[in-house]
């Protein structure tokens, strides 16, 4: 029998849940500086908050709601109003979380806070069913997704969530266990809804289930889901390296992706996943380790004149590479004579509307 979620067990603090949390921590951060100002409201949604709270040893450490709701409080002047949502199925879990909540306290007139005891599906179905009714378009709105399964997570409340103009979500696509259940008749239902056909079948004939099943759902969130962009960040277990989770973010806007990306990056050093503390992780690559496989890519991507955030997207999508590594490798080019830079800015510093001009 799995255990119920209200279970202690269920709430010990890994050092896979804290990389999880520096990663929504940080973005949100950055989120909430660059949409804050321009938005009358901006919304963040915890689907499966939880408790509010884990233990470790003999201590406790917040979840996502209370490190949320912190970071709201923390940077009221970077917007005008924050409302989020809370929403946790478990009655044991959302008693825990309304007192959670409560303690921490926030101002009323910049903060909007509202806790629902539903399952994710229903809750969500019920505002995205209101929002078409009244053919109305949300307020930019950050998505978080971290269930302990996969049973709640249909993938057409997923593409409706994405069909929404400035809406993204940070899903923990609990891969380890669909792997172990993926013969299983019983759950065969729930993969279904997970996935937006049957094609996770396919999976069983793969040598590395695992990989399959994550880049068919990427696929899926991508063709079928409406998602433009796509981060995947592998997540393992504490001690060993065995994969626990991937972290996926799906977005469609650039900005959001570029700035997951380079988060992610820098969290990992440039690995874009968690193995585990007891492996050493690799420093950021050096200089030299970039600018010959660069320089390769952009000469033989572009030619004729490129709108440096369209040679920026490609190359964020396309390579493993962040900004410092393609700027620095474009002045590279420059200084050999190889390509042009209009548009520089002060210095000869980059700039976003500036045109690189190849052979």
């Amino acid at each position: 029998m799995p255990l119920p979620d209200w279970h202690p067990e269920k709430w010990q603090y890994y050092e896979h849940t804290r990389v999880k949390h520096i990663l929504l921590d940080k973005y949100l951060r950055g989120w909430t500086r660059i949409l804050g100002g321009f938005y009358e409201k901006i919304c963040y949604f915890d689907c499966f908050a939880g408790r509010g709270e884990y233990k470790i040893d003999n201590k406790t450490e917040v979840g996502s709601p209370i490190i949320a709701l912190r970071l709201a409080k923390e940077m009221e002047k970077n917007y005008n109003k924050f409302l989020m949502i809370f929403i946790e199925k478990d009655p044991q879990n959302f008693e825990s979380l309304k007192r959670k909540l409560e303690e921490e306290g926030w101002d009323e007139n910049k903060i909007e806070v509202y806790i629902s005891n539903k399952s994710f599906s229903e809750e969500i179905g019920r505002l995205i069913e209101t929002l078409e009714k009244a053919k109305a378009n949300p307020y930019p709105s950050f998505f978080f997704i971290d269930p302990f399964g996969f049973s709640d997570v249909p993938s057409e409340l997923i593409g409706k969530i994405l069909s929404y103009k400035r809406t993204e979500i940070f899903f923990t696509f609990m891969v380890r266990d669909i792997n172990r259940f993926l013969s299983s008749k019983k759950h065969e239902d729930a993969l279904n809804k997970l996935y937006w056909n049957d094609d996770w079948k396919k999976a069983l004939k793969e040598k590395n289930r695992e990989l399959a099943l994550v880049k068919l759902y990427d696929k899926q969130l991508k063709e079928l889901g409406g998602a433009k962009y796509t981060l995947l960040f592998r997540v393992c277990m504490d001690q060993i390296r065995r994969t626990a989770y991937y972290l996926i973010h799906a977005s469609n806007h650039f900005k959001a992706f570029k700035l997951m990306k380079d988060i992610a990056y820098k969290q990992s050093g440039g690995r874009f996943g968690f193995f585990g503390p007891l492996e050493n992780v690799a420093p950021l690559l050096s200089f030299s380790d970039y600018t010959d496989e660069l320089k390769k890519y952009l000469l033989e991507k572009f030619s004729g004149e490129v709108q440096m955030m369209e040679l920026m997207e490609k190359c964020y999508i396309e390579t493993p590479y962040i900004q410092p590594h393609i700027w620095k490798t474009l002045k590279v080019l420059m200084k050999d004579g190889k390509i042009k830079i209009e548009g520089l800015g002060p210095r000869g510093g980059y700039r976003e509307d500036a045109t690189v001009i190849f052979p």
